[in-house]
């Protein structure tokens, strides 16, 4: 028998320290992974170092599951890494509902940050 629990989570905002595009403001847009499910939020155009989102997506999430957060900066040659965040979605099964604030991390470079909330559904 499967311990999942269905999990809602929302990007709300990101900030960047640094505009990657080298052309103007840049694109960016949210990668989601946890265990096999992916999920892509949309692209902001022009969106720049400080942007609200407010986007929802639906994970099934067993107890210890980790989501990974992936930032990325669309090109038209080639979509540029910014930063990932790591979630331990376990944390929110028991208090059913919070906000998180994760640091977005190249390396080990600070590149911004990314503001979500979840919440678990019974």
């Amino acid at each position: 028998m499967s311990d999942y629990h269905n999990v809602t989570v929302t990007l709300k905002r990101a900030t960047f320290n640094t505009d990657y595009d080298m052309s103007g403001t840049m694109d960016p847009y949210f990668i989601f992974k946890l265990g096999d499910q992916k999920k892509q939020s949309s692209v902001k155009q022009e969106g720049g170092q400080s942007l609200s989102y407010d986007e929802k997506f639906a994970f099934k999430v067993n107890p210890g599951d980790i989501l990974y957060v992936y930032a990325y900066d669309q090109d038209t040659v080639s979509d540029e890494y910014i930063g990932s965040a790591e979630v331990n979605i376990g944390d929110y099964i028991s208090i059913k509902s919070g906000s998180v604030s994760e640091t977005l991390k190249k390396e080990y470079f600070d590149e911004g940050k990314v503001y979500l909330h979840i919440q678990v559904h019974d």
